[in-house]
């Protein structure tokens, strides 16, 4: 079992510790010209959290603190990182999880993911991201499709 605390605390520390902002529940990062949104949201159904990430574009609104699913662009990061997924959603469990899972599951937040994130904070890396099809699995507005599929 991982106490509700102990799994927010971890999760915000390693994106806190990499630059990213808090404003209550939600980590933003500022980014050149993509705002970056990540948030716990905790399921309805069982017990685990979801892994929300956002991108609201800059050149399309200027918004300080929008939350993940008021981005341009939103994910579950399991869609987003599909070659994690399964250690996503253990990482997230509660009263099933382990304390090794969720430890797996920082090592590659901080390693891999916040990495990755970093890139997209500029329009070209979140167009390099979705011209490898990472991004095809999550929400884009059509405002955002066709900003960056402009030629």
């Amino acid at each position: 079992m991982v106490e509700k605390k102990i799994l927010k605390t971890a999760f915000s520390k390693c994106f806190t510790d990499t630059g990213y902002k808090k404003r209550g529940q939600l980590l933003y990062r500022d980014g050149k010209e993509v705002y970056i949104a990540v948030d716990l949201q905790k399921s309805n159904y069982d017990d685990f959290y979801y892994f929300n990430i956002g991108f609201f574009l800059k050149a399309l609104g200027n918004h300080e603190y929008p939350a993940a699913n008021k981005c341009h662009m939103n994910y579950r990061a399991e869609n987003l990182f599909p070659a994690y997924q399964e250690l996503i959603y253990r990482g997230l469990l509660l009263s099933d999880g382990t304390q090794e899972w969720l430890s797996d599951l920082i090592v590659v937040v901080k390693n891999e993911i916040i990495p990755a994130l970093f890139t997209c904070a500029e329009i070209n890396g979140l167009r390099d991201f979705l011209s490898k099809g990472s991004m095809n699995n999550g929400l884009i507005t059509k405002e955002a499709r066709e900003f960056l599929f402009k030629k």
